[in-house]
Formats: structure tokens, sequence, C-alpha cells
């Protein structure tokens, strides 16, 4: 999300929605998308399950 002023490019956050499989529980996380430095972290209620299109296999 693009800070509304900005002076820069990549001045503003990145939101990404972590899975943690071993401890079953999700949370997402506002990254500063200058340095990618943690702003925010929130537990999610849920375990939100993985899309297919972010699942790799061989």
């Amino acid at each position: 999300m693009a800070n509304p002023q900005a002076q820069t490019e990549d001045d503003g956050l990145i939101f990404v929605n972590v899975i943690d499989t071993d401890k079953k529980l999700s949370y997402i996380v506002y990254l500063n998308a200058t340095d990618l430095s943690l702003v925010y972290k929130a537990y999610l209620p849920i375990l939100i399950p993985p899309a297919l299109h972010g699942v790799y296999l061989k």
C-alpha cells in the first residue's frame, strides 16, 4: 500500500499472509516497503490454508 504523501516509489507498506504449519496458525505482517522491517504483526483466529499458486511440488 503506497503512502499517500510518498516522496519515493518504495514509501509504503507490504502486507504478507504468513502460515506457520508447525504451530497451525496464520498471521499477517506489515512490512516497511523501503527496508522490509516489521511494522506490525497480527495473529488471525483461524488458519488460512496456502493457496494453490503458492504451493511448489516436484
